[in-house]
C-alpha cells in the first residue's frame, strides 16, 4: 500500500476505511490492507476488521489466515469468524469453531452462539443444537432476544417444531422480530402450512413487515400458492415495499417457484439491484424442471455482468449440466468453481460428484469423494446412487455400510437408493429371501426397506 503525504494512518483510520473496501469488494486491496497491518502490529480491533472484510468479500480462507496469524486472539476474534463462515455458508467450520472454543472454555459471545445456531439450523444438527442451548443457559444468553429467535429457529430447521413453538410462546412480549424469526423458520424448514398459519395468527396484532413478507413468500412457493404469492405482491406494492431488494428477490423466487416465469422475469427485470440470489432462483429452477439451455444461459449472463456467482449459483448451473450428460461442459464448470474457489462447499462438491456420475465419469466421482473431508447425508446418498447407476452393486452397500460406521443415519432416500443393488445381487437375495412388494408403480414396502436395513446393518 502506498501512502502520500507521509502520514501514517492509525486504527481509527483503518476501521473506518473498511466499510468502503466492503463496499467496493476490493479482495486486491484487502490484501494491501492486510500486508500493512501485519507489518505495523496493529491491535486486536484492526485485525478484527480485517477478518471480517475479507468474510465480506468471500474469501473466508483469507479471513482464517488473518485469524491463524493472531498471536492472541480475544472472543471478539472468535466470533467475527464464524460470522464470516456463516455468512459465506460455511456452516460446518462454524460448528468446528465452537467446539474448538467450547473444549478450551473460551468466552463465548453472542456473535458466536447465534452463529453457531445458525449453523447447526441449517446442517439440521440436533445434537450439536441442544449443546449450543445449553451454553447459552449456562452464559444466560437465553433472555437476550437476539438469541432467543435465533434459538427457535435452529430448533424449527432440525425439525424439532414442538420445541420451537414452546420457545416461541415462552418469549414475553413477543415482537414482530420473533413473529418473523418463526415464520421464516418454518416456512425455510418444509413446514409452509405451519408457516401460513403462524402468518395469519400474526396478523390479529400486528401488520405483515418487509421481514415477514421475505419470511412468508417462500411458503407460497413450496405450496404452488400462486394467488396467495400473487396477493403478498398486491400487499407490497400498495405499501410501497415492492422496490425493496429483498422483497423483489424473494417475489422472484416465489413465482419461479410456481412455474409462473413470465411475472418472475418481469419481477427481475425491474430490479435495479440484482442480487446474486435472485439469479440463483432462476437458474436452480430451470435446473430443477430441466430446462438445462435457459439455465446455463442466465448463469453466462451473470458472469457477462461481471457479477460474483455464490455457491448456491455453481451448484445450480452444475446440477443443470448433469442434465445434459456433458462432461467438457462440466469440466468447465468444475473449473470455474475452482476459479471461485467454491470447490470446498458441501453443496457444490454434492452437485459435482452427482453430474461426474450422471455424465459418465464414475472415477472422477469417486476421486472427489475420497478428497472430500466434510461429507453429509446428501453426499452419501449421491454416492450410493452413482454406483448403482454404473451397475456396481456391492460398492454401493459397501459404500452404505461405510456411511453407517462414519456415524450418519441412513434416511428413507438412503435405503431407497440402495435396495435395488441388494435386490441386483443373487447371493445375497436367495440368501436372505429380500422381496419387493409394490403398491402401484415405483412403491416399495416400508417393511421390506426395514428388511433390507436390517440386514444391511450386519
Amino acid at each position: 500500500m502506498q501512502l502520500q503525504g507521509g502520514i501514517e494512518p492509525n486504527s481509527i483510520s483503518l476501521l473506518n476505511l473498511f466499510p468502503a473496501i466492503h463496499k467496493l469488494s476490493s479482495v486486491k486491496f484487502c490484501k494491501s490492507i492486510h500486508g500493512y497491518v501485519i507489518r505495523r502490529n496493529f491491535p486486536n480491533t484492526v485485525v478484527n476488521g480485517l477478518i471480517d472484510i475479507y468474510s465480506k468479500c468471500k474469501r473466508t480462507d483469507m479471513a482464517y489466515q488473518v485469524f491463524n496469524q493472531m498471536q492472541e486472539p480475544d472472543d471478539v476474534s472468535w466470533g467475527t469468524l464464524m460470522a464470516g463462515f456463516s455468512l459465506n455458508g460455511s456452516h460446518y467450520q462454524v460448528l468446528e469453531l465452537f467446539d474448538q472454543m467450547n473444549n478450551n472454555q473460551l468466552n463465548l459471545n453472542i456473535v458466536s452462539v447465534v452463529s453457531a445456531l445458525s449453523a447447526a439450523g441449517e446442517t439440521k444438527d440436533f445434537k450439536k443444537g441442544k449443546i449450543i442451548h445449553e451454553c447459552v443457559n449456562k452464559n444466560k444468553f437465553d433472555s437476550d432476544i437476539r438469541v432467543s429467535t435465533p434459538l427457535i429457529t435452529m430448533y424449527a430447521k432440525c425439525g424439532e417444531l414442538e420445541k420451537a413453538q414452546d420457545l416461541f410462546s415462552n418469549l414475553s412480549g413477543k415482537d414482530m422480530v420473533a413473529w418473523s424469526a418463526i415464520i421464516a423458520a418454518f416456512s425455510q424448514s418444509g413446514y409452509p402450512k405451519e408457516a401460513l398459519c403462524l402468518f395469519r395468527d400474526m396478523q390479529f396484532d400486528f401488520k405483515p413487515s418487509m421481514v415477514t413478507i421475505v419470511g412468508v413468500l417462500p411458503a407460497c412457493g413450496e405450496l404452488y400458492s400462486k394467488k396467495l404469492g400473487k396477493s403478498l405482491h398486491g400487499y407490497t406494492i400498495k405499501h410501497n415495499m415492492d422496490s425493496n431488494t429483498s422483497i423483489e428477490t424473494s417475489l422472484v423466487a416465489m413465482y419461479a417457484k410456481c412455474d409462473d416465469f413470465t411475472s418472475a422475469i418481469t419481477v427481475f427485470d425491474r430490479m435495479l439491484d440484482k442480487e446474486v440470489v435472485a439469479w440463483n432462483a432462476l437458474i436452480n429452477r430451470y435446473a430443477q424442471i430441466g430446462e438445462t439451455n435457459l439455465a446455463v444461459n442466465m448463469f453466462c449472463k451473470l458472469q457477462s455482468m461481471e457479477m460474483q456467482p455464490d455457491p448456491g449459483t455453481m451448484a445450480g448451473v452444475v446440477s443443470a449440466v448433469s442434465h445434459l450428460g456433458d462432461i467438457n461442459l462440466g469440466k468447465t464448470m468444475h473449473g470455474e468453481i475452482i476459479k471461485y474457489g467454491f470447490e470446498s462447499d458441501c453443496h457444490v462438491n454434492n452437485a459435482l460428484i452427482d453430474m461426474y456420475a450422471k455424465s459418465g465419469s464414475l472415477f472422477s466421482a469417486e476421486l472427489l469423494f475420497g478428497t472430500t473431508i466434510i461429507r453429509d447425508h446428501v453426499l452419501w446418498n449421491v454416492m450410493i446412487g452413482a454406483y448403482m447407476r454404473h451397475g456396481y452393486f456391492q460398492e454401493s452397500i459397501f459404500t452404505f455400510r461405510q456411511m453407517k460406521s462414519e456415524g450418519f443415519c441412513p434416511s428413507l432416500v438412503t435405503f431407497v437408493s440402495v435396495l435395488p443393488a441388494v435386490a441386483n445381487l443373487a447371493a445375497i437375495k436367495e440368501g436372505f429371501g429380500i422381496r419387493v412388494r409394490k403398491r402401484g408403480p415405483n412403491r416399495v414396502r416400508t417393511g421390506d426397506l426395514l428388511i433390507c436395513s436390517q440386514m444391511l446393518y450386519h
